[in-house]
């Protein structure tokens, strides 16, 4: 069963969520907020699937792409998000995991020419998930390095692309989960 879900963007805060809860406590506050957590992770997640296939369909036609940079805007994501629940690995141990997912993936697509379809969705999840991803750093301190290049990088694919992301979508999260009630 598919469900649609909107919810604000991580720079929208958690006010809804949180309204007649204060004071509470931490874990209070994390049952309250993890719903939203989980979407913004499986955007985070579908980005990560989109750049990988954007990478290996660029391997498969030979072009010149920067591919450290989008492994290590997958690292930076993964790790941050958690994507796979790999609580108990370490940063490390979830970088190779990712290096060498995506490595094969490029590596294949190089050497055979084919690529899975790169579909405008998967565009539109990249950027998408792209921006829950720097909206969430900008909300922890310390980060700005990865702000900007996470930045950087979704400035650069609208470019390429020639998509922008509009007013609501930098607002509104809305994303349709297969299978999640």
């Amino acid at each position: 069963m598919n469900k649609t879900t909107q919810v604000p963007m991580p720079r929208v805060g958690f006010e809804c969520e949180l309204k007649g809860h204060y004071p509470c406590s931490n874990s209070k506050t994390l049952e309250l907020i993890w719903p939203r957590y989980c979407i913004y992770a499986e955007q985070v997640r579908r980005c990560i699937s989109g750049l990988t296939v954007y990478a290996a369909q660029q391997a498969a036609a030979h072009q010149n792409v920067q591919f450290p940079l989008l492994r290590d805007a997958i690292d930076e994501m993964a790790c941050y998000w958690d994507i796979d629940r790999y609580l108990d690995k370490t940063s490390d141990e979830i970088k190779k995991r990712m290096h060498d997912s995506f490595d094969q993936v490029v590596s294949e697509a190089r050497q055979s020419g084919l690529a899975p379809e790169f579909t405008d969705q998967a565009k539109q999840d990249i950027l998408t998930g792209l921006e829950v991803h720097t909206q969430e750093l900008a909300n922890d301190d310390g980060l700005d390095s990865w702000i900007q290049h996470s930045d950087w990088l979704a400035q650069q694919l609208r470019t390429e692309w020639q998509m922008e992301l509009t007013a609501e979508q930098q607002n509104v999260l809305t994303i349709t989960m297969g299978g999640m009630g």
